[in-house]
């Protein structure tokens, strides 16, 4: 018993200091600039994804969402307006049936939720909300035939190419929101999303929807 007690105190001795090691502040340093054209709204994070062609954290400007590697190269920009019909839901937040395609407009307000099986990143924008999903900091694709989210990296490979090229380059939504509001922020829970609050545009009262 006595051997077992002490093991345990060691171990926990050892998490005490690494611990104590991680919260010491050492210095901060710089990895990247991300140089953008006009001013930045948002930040936010889409996971531990440190492949050059992996999206590590989006900023938000007016005209698009920006996806940035931690090298702080410029992989994709995505756009409330969509290149093709995407799956439309009701302003209820729930799914609803049919086909919308999504008017190009002034992109407001940006939240994102990172999870072991992935991320999602909400766009808002004049009674928009744009959601893109993301897998290992790859931006998935809406199957229309299968009515499913392909996943493969064949798409993204294509658009990174595109825009690498010089080419405009951008990936459709994988599902719209007719939702006015403002400041918008998602459930961050461990496992899933279930709410999102969004503030009405008095700026005062703020909404919680069921997602």
């Amino acid at each position: 018993r006595g051997g077992r007690a002490d093991r345990r105190a060691a171990r926990k001795q050892q998490d005490s200091d690494e611990a104590s090691a991680c919260l010491q502040y050492d210095r901060l340093v710089k990895l990247a600039v991300c140089q953008h054209s006009t001013s930045v709204l948002a930040v936010r994070p889409l996971g531990d994804n440190r492949q050059r062609d992996c999206a590590m954290f989006a900023t938000l400007t007016h005209a698009a969402a920006h996806l940035w590697n931690l090298q702080g190269e410029e992989l994709i920009t995505l756009q409330l307006h969509a290149g093709q019909d995407v799956k439309y839901c009701q302003s209820t937040v729930s799914f609803a049936p049919g086909m919308y395609q999504a008017p190009a407009c002034r992109h407001e307000h940006m939240a994102s939720i990172n999870k072991s099986k992935g991320s999602l990143l909400f766009v808002a924008g004049e009674g928009q909300v744009a959601v893109w999903c993301l897998k290992h900091g790859q931006v998935a694709t809406w199957d229309a035939e299968q009515a499913v989210l392909d996943f493969s990296s064949g798409a993204w490979a294509d658009r990174l190419a595109d825009a690498r090229g010089g080419r405009a380059a951008s990936m459709e939504p994988c599902c719209v929101y007719h939702r006015s509001g403002g400041i918008l922020e998602i459930d961050q829970a461990g496992v899933s999303a279930s709410f999102a609050v969004q503030m009405q545009m008095d700026g005062t009262t703020a909404d919680v929807l069921g997602l």
